[in-house]
């Protein structure tokens, strides 16, 4: 079965310092797939900082 991403993850820089925001639904099948795509980023960015809003993020209990 293949699972829909429910989240968006835009990024930005911020004085440098490269930045993502999670907006949307986390669910625990697709942890990992955000995990990589996080990774990705901060390593395109070749960043030793990150900033993360997650404030938007919802996690179903």
């Amino acid at each position: 079965m293949q699972w829909k991403a429910q989240y968006e993850i835009s990024s930005f820089m911020n004085d440098g310092i490269p930045g993502i925001i999670l907006t949307g639904t986390r669910m625990t099948n697709d942890a990992d797939a955000l995990q990589v795509k996080v990774t990705d980023i901060v390593e395109a960015a070749e960043a030793e900082d990150l900033l993360v809003d997650s404030r938007n993020l919802l996690i179903p209990p």
